[in-house]
């Protein structure tokens, strides 16, 4: 029996408690400050209806769309430039590299054909000048003869030449 004795309070001790919770005016000024059904109301008519709210939403999604193609092609347009750009360094590069390669071939080619053309008529003139130094070639012992004979002077003497009038 002495424990529900334990719970028990003073007076003064119950007087501190129910100071400190609200009056019934307290309670009504604090209800007054909060929103009545009807304010609720119309704060709630402002908001979006979900319908709306899928008109924005689709609106949005157009506007976003022609933002996001008109991004895409202006991304495009310039990908488009350097790679033009590139490809026409890089075939020009290709090209001359073509050029310098076919001009040193054709270099080559020509020389070639200009040295076997040289040594054939190189050969030619060799075969002629070959035939002019048979007829010629037993000039040096004739011209040995004619100088032992002109110093010995058994050198025929020489004809007069007719004069033409």
């Amino acid at each position: 029996m002495s424990e529900p004795m334990n719970d028990l309070v003073t007076r003064a001790e119950f007087r501190e408690e129910v100071a400190k919770l609200a009056t019934k005016e307290e309670l009504r000024e604090e209800i007054a400050k909060l929103a009545t059904k009807e304010e609720l109301r119309e704060e709630i008519a402002k908001l979006a209806t979900k319908e709306e709210l899928r008109e924005e939403i689709a609106t949005a999604t157009v506007h976003m769309t022609a933002s996001f193609a008109a991004e895409l092609t202006r991304q495009i347009a310039g990908l488009h430039a350097s790679l033009t750009t590139d490809l026409t360094a890089e075939l020009t590069r290709r090209i001359e590299g073509l050029h310098a390669s076919l001009y040193r071939s054709l270099y080559t080619s020509l020389t070639e054909e200009l040295t076997r053309q040289i040594r054939g008529v190189h050969e030619h003139m060799q075969t002629l000048i070959g035939v002019i130094d048979e007829k010629y070639k037993d000039l040096p012992p004739r011209v040995s003869t004619l100088e032992e004979k002109a110093h010995t002077h058994d050198l025929p003497k020489p004809r007069a030449r007719k004069r033409s009038a």
